[in-house]
């Protein structure tokens, strides 16, 4: 994982949040709208989301991949 911290603690938020049926939003997450998006869409895009609607409020499932992925960042 070469990924900056303040990347990962952002996935890692989102993930969990989902993972504990939260919808997670950017103003919960302390993240501009925008780096929001990007980071749900890099999730979507690397496989550890399932059916998002990006905006300010993800409304996702957490894929196989994802909660491999989140185990993988914290337990680091």
């Amino acid at each position: 994982m070469h990924e900056n911290l303040y990347i990962q603690n952002a996935k890692a938020v989102i993930l969990s949040s989902l993972i504990n049926g939260q919808i997670p939003s950017a103003e919960e997450c302390h993240l501009t709208i925008e780096e929001f998006g990007r980071i749900c869409e890099e999730l979507y895009s690397e496989g550890h989301l399932m059916r998002t609607n990006l905006g300010n409020v993800l409304n996702a499932e957490v894929s196989n991949k994802g909660f491999s992925y989140l185990h993988t960042i914290t337990e680091a």
